[in-house]
């Protein structure tokens, strides 16, 4: 029972009560009761000397409860303490689990659990204030109020409303608390600096329990987060299999087609990393099928020809990841200072890519040496150009020249701005018909959702310049032998 409540202790003082600030300890007083506490004594903490003078001076006489009253009962220990028994006020509420003394014996006979599976919640903590007013005053949580109102609103209800301070009081504890602790370097290390999401706790917490494999199912995340480097380090030598689901088949209904996730396989850290991944998988069987093909044939996209998921698996779908990998990645999207260690992870369809983006990285001219002879530009932000300066508008139609024609996104694909034309009613992302360059005639234009929305002078002054001409624009112009091509244009 001692050790449970010292770490208890530990745990409750991110957890701490406001109106309860004047019990909270100084670092004397703290190890003044843990030592009273573990030892049924008060010689751990008062041997602690304050100053180097008090070094040599005479150790005062400890009082010893189990001298005068024998074993401690932690329980009648507690009761006389207006602080201890706090602790265990705050202990029972949030039930903290301490593994090593739960499992006691596990952790004896094999240093960690052999086998850790697991779908860890995807939560990342953030503060709602209007949804813990809500919980009162069920307006606060179906209006969207600003910050200053809900702010000015706040306080006008809590002085009305007694009971509501207690309870805006304990759960803004909860949240600051729970944030501190999760993102706290003294039990999370390996999180410092990265997005706090409780996911990466569980993660981390198995590999400190765990001494075999540990298998879960959490968001990419971890792979792609700039600030997420020193985890990777350790992750990347424990990683063993990584398989990248798209959710369109609504594998997980609750969270639609808008959030990938990943099953990854983790072992115990290896020197060096080595992994099998796969990526845009909408099914597990695919990964089944891939494992058994016998590696004949080509391998298929992400859509079939019939324009569906393609489940299909290939044996070169799998994709072995190892640090002479990692470099490439490493060189291609990420600073000088990242190690193939820490590198962001991208999703690789196919092993042949690797092949390609490892030509790329040795290719000895790179975009960075020529960064004045290209210009990158999103030319028309939808909204601002829009609803703000008016520069252009919404409209499907047939342009009357190639200075009209606005491109969007879905008309490009890899060097080609003529990839598919919206149809004449535009109302989703399927609304788009797919072009044949081999037939086209010369002469052809495909539909733009936008046009000019301003005269030609303020449209053309509203164009961004290129950085190696002064005076010359992003433009669109057609030759006189009726060839298309992009004037200082970079897709």
């Amino acid at each position: 029972q001692r050790l449970p409540l010292v770490m208890d202790y530990w745990c409750t003082l991110w957890f701490w009560p406001i109106e309860k600030a004047h019990l909270l300890p100084t670092r004397h007083e703290f190890l003044l009761e843990i030592g009273s506490v573990l030892e049924g004594t008060v010689r751990a903490a008062q041997s602690i000397r304050r100053t180097q003078g008090e070094m040599f001076a005479p150790e005062q006489a400890s009082f010893t409860v189990a001298d005068e009253y024998g074993l401690v009962d932690v329980i009648d220990f507690c009761k006389g303490s207006e602080r201890l028994t706090l602790v265990r006020e705050i202990a029972g509420k949030h039930r903290f689990l301490h593994w090593e003394l739960e499992f006691a014996d596990i952790f004896a006979k094999a240093g960690g659990f052999d086998l850790i599976l697991g779908n860890p919640p995807w939560i990342r903590v953030e503060w709602n204030e209007g949804a813990v007013m809500g919980d009162v005053h069920p307006y606060y949580a179906l209006r969207a109020f600003s910050a200053p109102d809900l702010a000015e609103r706040r306080d006008k209800t809590i002085e009305v409303d007694v009971g509501l301070r207690a309870l805006y009081l304990d759960e803004y504890v909860e949240f600051e608390g729970t944030q501190a602790f999760l993102n706290a370097v003294q039990g999370y290390p390996l999180l410092a600096g990265s997005q706090c999401n409780t996911y990466k706790c569980f993660v981390t917490l198995a590999w400190d329990i765990g001494c075999g494999v540990q298998g879960f199912l959490h968001p990419q995340g971890v792979y792609d987060e700039p600030a997420a480097g020193a985890l990777r380090v350790s992750l990347y030598r424990r990683l063993r299999y990584h398989f990248y689901f798209i959710n369109q088949r609504k594998l997980f209904a609750e969270i639609g087609n808008t959030r990938d996730f990943a099953i990854n396989i983790y072992g115990r850290p290896a020197t060096l990393p080595r992994f099998k991944h796969m990526s845009n998988l909408f099914s597990p069987a695919t990964v089944d099928a891939s494992f058994s093909h016998n590696g004949d044939g080509r391998v298929s996209g992400i859509k079939d020809d019939q324009d569906s998921w393609n489940e299909l698996g290939h044996s070169h779908r799998i994709v072995t990841i190892d640090e002479s990998v990692l470099k490439i990645y490493g060189k291609l999207y990420d600073d000088s200072n990242a190690t193939p260690l820490n590198v962001r992870l991208p999703s690789i369809h196919s092993r042949e890519l690797v092949s390609v983006l490892g030509k790329i990285v040795s290719y000895p001219e790179k975009m960075g040496q020529i960064a004045g002879d290209y210009k990158p530009t999103a030319m028309w932000d939808e909204t601002n150009a829009v609803k703000v300066t008016h520069t252009i508008r919404r409209e499907t139609q047939f342009t009357s020249s190639p200075g009209r024609w606005i491109i969007s996104g879905p008309h490009i694909y890899v060097a080609n701005p003529m990839f598919q034309s919206p149809r004449r009613v535009c109302d989703s992302h399927r609304a788009y018909d797919l072009l044949d360059l081999s037939v086209l005639p010369d002469e052809y234009m495909p539909r733009t959702n936008y046009v000019p929305d301003c005269d030609d002078d303020s449209y053309r002054q509203r164009t961004p310049e290129v950085a190696w001409a002064s005076g010359k624009r992003v433009q669109l112009e057609r030759e006189r032998f009726g060839r298309r091509h992009m004037h200082a244009f970079l897709l």
